[in-house]
């Protein structure tokens, strides 16, 4: 074998992988639970994206846990219903690509399913399932930000809990040798 052909080998090998690993869906779970904070088994849970003409539904399990993987990016509606209790809606809940959206505890409210109730307001959610994070960024955030040197990794900056410790100044100090500049 050539180096030009083992070169090309390793290219396509390197960027098969690299391409791979990106994940382009999200996923959501959470706890129906009643309003003493007890799990509702057997709960039918609903989410659907309006837009894009997705729903999904599943059923809780004995813990009244739920899981939905796989969701495209979009705004969602979380729908609940069980027997003896009141139907619920949460609106508007944003995934995006690989985001692991842990709802919590969704309570529900005793009452007729006729009865329903419905969730608008917006609480900021946070991702408890993993520690990988993801952000989508807006090309108008991406044309007005100043990026030293055109170094395009100074974007992932912009994403919240990404910390840059290439450049902190205490990166290459020891603690002993801090302690002693402070002292």
């Amino acid at each position: 074998m050539s180096k030009i052909s083992r070169l090309i080998f390793a290219s396509v090998f390197v960027l098969a992988s690299s391409g791979y690993a990106q994940n382009i869906s999200g996923s959501m779970a959470g706890r129906i639970v009643d309003q003493q904070g007890a799990a509702v088994p057997g709960a039918s849970v609903t989410t659907a994206e309006p837009n894009k003409k997705i729903s999904v539904t599943t059923k809780t399990n004995d813990a009244g846990e739920f899981v939905f993987p796989g969701l495209q990016p979009g705004n969602y509606t979380l729908t609940v219903e069980a027997a003896g209790f009141k139907k619920l809606e949460k609106l508007g809940i944003p995934l995006d690509a690989n985001d692991k959206l842990d709802l919590g505890a969704v309570p529900l409210q005793v009452g007729a399913v006729s009865e329903s109730v419905e969730v608008s307001a917006q609480v900021a959610l946070l991702q408890t399932e993993s520690a990988e994070r993801s952000e989508a960024l807006i090309s108008k955030q991406m044309e007005n930000i100043e990026v030293n040197g055109r170094n395009p990794l100074d974007l992932a900056k912009l994403v919240p809990g990404v910390v840059d410790t290439a450049s902190s100044p205490w990166q290459n100090t020891s603690i002993p040798k801090l302690l002693a500049t402070l002292a």
